[in-house]
């Protein structure tokens, strides 16, 4: 099962199924049944206890792909004037529920077992790799 989590309509993918981050959204994904889940700038607008839900969802040898805004590296280019302030408040807040960076997800992926195959920035985002192993 290819899984799209999203916040927005505008947020769908073809060629996956695409669920809506809510309660009901994610019952309707049976543990271990994703081979592959995309969590594409959704996870910063969840409550802390979902990331363990999603991590739930991705079968033996499946892979969960993350990207997000990372905190550090949105200041860090607002220092260095390559990101406007309005840019910047964006990122950081503009709904958020919270905001992370690339190496407090890779550690939270870790930590829940999954072994990261990629994580790198590209601009004021992370992307994320992880497969959960067989």
């Amino acid at each position: 099962m290819k899984v799209n989590i999203i916040t927005a309509q505008e947020q769908s993918k073809q060629g996956y199924t695409n669920v809506t981050l809510t309660p009901d959204g994610l019952k309707g994904i049976p543990d271990s049944a994703c081979n592959e889940l995309m969590v594409d700038n959704v996870l910063e607008f969840a409550p802390e206890n979902v990331g363990e839900a999603l991590v739930k969802k991705v079968r033996k040898g499946g892979v969960m792909e993350i990207r997000s805004p990372d905190a550090q590296e949105v200041m860090r280019q607002y220092q260095l004037g390559s990101v406007s302030f309005e840019e910047a408040s964006i990122l950081l807040a503009g709904g958020r529920a919270r905001i992370s960076t690339l190496d407090q997800t890779r550690s939270f992926l870790e930590s829940n077992g999954l072994h990261v195959e990629f994580a790198g920035l590209n601009g004021a985002y992370y992307r994320i790799t992880a497969k959960r192993p067989q």
